[in-house]
C-alpha cells in the first residue's frame, strides 16, 4: 500500500499545501490559526496560474500571518512543567509536582489557599522528556475531563429542577467550536472543556441548552426563557467568544500550534481568499 502523495508550492520562501478538487472551477488560498498555507484548486490548475494567485494575494496572506502570529503568542503551547498555570472554573492554578514511590501518574487538588494542581509522578521520571510530558498531557486531559462531566452535570441538574425542563438523556464531548447541543428527542450533549471557564458560564451553556427543550429556535421567546432564568446570559456569552483559545490545550488537535505542539492539528477554522 502506497502512502498518499501531499503536492506542495514553494513561493516566497513559504511552502503551501496543495488541494485538487476535480470539480472546483476557482482557486481558494487559506491562512490556519496554526500558520499553516494552503491552497485548494482545480484538479487541471497549473503551477503558474497558482503562483500568479498567491502572488495577487501576497499582502492578504502576510497580514492573516500576523495576526494569528499575535494570537500563538497570546496563547503559548502547554508544556505541563513545574510552575506553569493551567485555568480551571475561572481561576488558574499552578502544577506541582511530587515525585512518589508509584507505578502511574495521578493528580489531585490542593486547597484553595494553595491554588494548586499537584500532580504524583513515579521516581527518577524526567518530566521534560517529551514521552512524559505527554503521559501528563494525558493524565491532565483525564483529570478535567472527569471534573467537566461530574460539575457540568450537577449543574445541569439543578437548572433541569429550577426551570422544570428535563432532557432525556445527557452525554458529554470534547468539540472545538461547540458549547452545547439540543437534539429532537430530548438529548442534552455539553462540552466537558466548559470546566476551565467560570462557573456562571457553565451555567448560561446549561440554561441555553435546557431552553432549547421547549423552543428548538433562538427566538424572542427563546431568549426571554434564557433571561428568565439568567439575566446575565449577554456577559457570559461575551466570555466564551473573548476566551475562545484558553480551550485550545484541552483540545485533541490544537487549532494554534500545529506540529509545534504535543498534539497535531487539522484546523477548520480559517480565512478563505477566493480567486
Amino acid at each position: 500500500m502506497y502512502a498518499a502523495c501531499v503536492e506542495v508550492l514553494k513561493f516566497n520562501g513559504e511552502s503551501y499545501s496543495i488541494k485538487r478538487r476535480p470539480y472546483k472551477r476557482s482557486l481558494t488560498l487559506s491562512v490556519q490559526l496554526d500558520g499553516t498555507l494552503r491552497l485548494v484548486v482545480p484538479a487541471s490548475a497549473r503551477p503558474k496560474e497558482m503562483m500568479a494567485f498567491i502572488e495577487k494575494n501576497l499582502p492578504w496572506v502576510e497580514e492573516m500571518k500576523a495576526k494569528f502570529e499575535s494570537v500563538r503568542r497570546l496563547h503559548p503551547p502547554q508544556k505541563f512543567l513545574p510552575g506553569e498555570k493551567l485555568p480551571l472554573l475561572g481561576r488558574h492554578y499552578d502544577l506541582h509536582f511530587d515525585f512518589a514511590d508509584v507505578s502511574k501518574i495521578s493528580i489531585k487538588m490542593v486547597g484553595l489557599a494553595e491554588n494548586q494542581i499537584r500532580i504524583r509522578i513515579p521516581q527518577l521520571s524526567e518530566i521534560t522528556s517529551e514521552v512524559s510530558q505527554q503521559k501528563i498531557r494525558t493524565a491532565i486531559q483525564a483529570y478535567f475531563k472527569k471534573c467537566g462531566e461530574e460539575i457540568i452535570k450537577l449543574r445541569l441538574e439543578l437548572f433541569s429542577r429550577k426551570m422544570e425542563l428535563f432532557p432525556s438523556s445527557i452525554s458529554f464531548r470534547n468539540q472545538k467550536t461547540r458549547w452545547g447541543s439540543c437534539g429532537p428527542t430530548g438529548k442534552i450533549c455539553l462540552n466537558w472543556r466548559l470546566i476551565i471557564a467560570p462557573l456562571e458560564v457553565i451555567d448560561y451553556v446549561v440554561v441555553h441548552e435546557l431552553a432549547h427543550l421547549r423552543h428548538a429556535d433562538h427566538s424572542k421567546n427563546f431568549w426571554n426563557l434564557v433571561a428568565q432564568h439568567f439575566p446575565d446570559w449577554k456577559t457570559q456569552r461575551r466570555w466564551l467568544s473573548s476566551h475562545h483559545y484558553d480551550f485550545d490545550f484541552l483540545a485533541r488537535k490544537s487549532e494554534l500550534h500545529g506540529a509545534n505542539a504535543p498534539s497535531s492539528v487539522d484546523n477548520s477554522l480559517a480565512f478563505d481568499s477566493e480567486a
